[in-house]
């Protein structure tokens, strides 16, 4: 799974804390950053047995058009084919996708369970688990973290222990998101020119979306555009094409008679073409005028144009 890759889909989840101490569990909410939706419980069994019970409604297959057999060296294959991209901005009108919950922060020290039992019981599942230990259970967090049993481990003593409690959940949540769609990125990628693989455009992003305030998003298309949304709940677009795409559009302009001044600016890369829907994709290129928008230069491993585009 590629570290620096931007998930297909990325939106407001919940965070679980489980711990024997109510005491703690609600000193540990009050310094939490608010944009963490956070939920606390002081059962861990029955919290595990909700949770083995319960299927992530968004698991990445039903985001694929399908499967097709392919012959390896091996045999008989299954790969992914196609990405239904209209699915996936369908899940922004899910209100269920913010009840799921993406991090888990366990206590290790329980009576009746402790933190390792507890993941054991989830192993399968997509969530992120992170273990929280007392400095005895060091040794213990280490091996649960090397056999694949939790993601990570955070010691109660550590001096810097609720930044890192904010900053790790931050951190989980993004690495959830990315696996939830890494079989997505994986045909995506196929296309060598597909931005969200390309780390100078992963951080472009994240400051794009750190400076708009952006709280979920949504891939529109596979040259990695994204359907935006701010924590006011407006809602806006990050246009991505490649310059072969930027190209394509100055040919399909000059060859359907565009004015001179739309097929000089696709020409000189200046604006970008970006159609909401397919009747908007009908348009004489002489009315192109309003779907035009200023175009600015990305260069990553490749030469990249964007624009925001706001709803």
């Amino acid at each position: 799974m590629l570290s620096r890759c931007v998930p297909c889909f990325y939106y407001p989840t919940k965070v679980l804390f489980v711990d024997d101490n109510s005491n703690y569990l609600n000193n540990i909410v009050l310094t939490l950053d608010k944009k963490i939706r956070a939920e606390t419980s002081l059962d861990p069994k029955k919290i595990a047995n909700e949770l083995m019970d319960k299927k992530d409604f968004c698991f990445y297959s039903q985001y694929l058009n399908g499967y097709e057999e392919v012959e390896t060296s091996d045999g008989l294959s299954c790969r992914a084919v196609g990405v239904n991209f209209s699915k996936i901005q369908q899940a922004i009108s899910l209100p269920q996708k913010n009840n799921q919950v993406s991090v888990l922060l366990v206590d290790y020290a329980m009576p009746g369970m402790d933190g390792v039992s507890f993941f054991k019981l989830l192993k399968n599942s997509p969530i992120k688990k992170v273990m929280v230990t007392g400095e005895a259970d060091y040794n213990i967090a280490v091996t649960a973290f090397n056999e694949g049993i939790i993601d990570r481990f955070i010691v109660k003593d550590d001096p810097d222990f609720f930044n890192k409690i904010n900053n790790t959940i931050f951190e989980m949540q993004k690495k959830y998101f990315q696996e939830m769609s890494s079989a997505l990125i994986g045909n995506l990628n196929a296309n060598s020119q597909f931005s969200l693989t390309d780390s100078l455009v992963h951080d472009f992003i994240y400051r794009l979306i750190d400076e708009k305030k952006i709280v979920e998003f949504y891939l529109v298309d596979e040259s990695g555009s994204l359907l935006l949304r701010d924590e006011t709940g407006r809602f806006s677009w990050l246009v991505i094409k490649t310059e072969k795409e930027m190209l394509d559009y100055h040919d399909v302009a000059n060859e359907f008679g565009g004015a001179s001044t739309i097929t000089n600016q696709l020409k000189e890369k200046k604006v970008i073409p970006f159609f909401v829907t397919e009747e908007d994709w009908r348009i004489p290129v002489d009315q192109w005028g309003p779907y035009l928008h200023p175009a600015s230069c990305l260069k990553g491993c490749e030469t990249y144009y964007y624009a925001v585009v706001e709803k």
